[in-house]
């Protein structure tokens, strides 16, 4: 194996597909003080790392890791939600995370079947626990246990690394 780094594969994968490559940067700060170079494509996220993970050399002998984006935006947002004074809407739109554009992870979602409305919270890898808003209020609930014939209308909000609340209730736990 030839040495190389992160930035000299990643961008040796988007050489070979410019269309369908996405290259990632993940600063010092969003990375435990190392910058980060990945690719996506096709829904999976790569990467070169040293196989020594105290390596700081320019060039290294590495290894080629694969992910799917889902596992590393749940990764990346988990990691970055303990730490408040970074934007993590920013970096998900810096990262093009496609969680940003699913219903309930930014505002308030409707599920209302009667009028064909069918969002309804679903299990993923990001969050847990949703905010509920219906004739009993407002609570949060474990996604698993929500059943859709439970409801005829519901209001809710993932509570995600997104929402100030998280920072506010994980901030409480520690």
């Amino acid at each position: 194996m030839n040495y190389s780094n992160c930035l000299v594969e990643a961008l040796k994968a988007w050489i070979k597909d410019p269309k369908n490559v996405k290259i990632i940067y993940l600063p010092k700060k969003w990375n435990n003080g190392a910058k980060h170079f990945l690719w996506v494509k096709g829904g999976k996220v790569y990467h070169y790392e040293a196989r020594n993970q105290n390596n700081r050399k320019p060039f290294f002998k590495g290894v080629y890791k694969e992910q799917d984006l889902d596992t590393f935006e749940a990764f990346i947002l988990h990691k970055l939600g303990y730490k408040p004074r970074i934007n993590k809407r920013h970096v998900a739109k810096k990262l093009h995370l496609p969680s940003l554009n699913k219903a309930g992870f930014l505002n308030w979602a409707v599920y209302y079947p009667d009028d064909d409305i069918l969002d309804f919270p679903e299990k993923n890898k990001i969050c847990k626990y949703v905010f509920i808003h219906d004739e009993k209020g407002i609570r949060t609930e474990l996604i698993e246990n929500l059943n859709k014939d439970d409801f005829e209308f519901l209001q809710w909000k993932y509570l995600s690394s997104y929402d100030d609340m998280w920072n506010i209730l994980n901030n409480d736990q520690r």
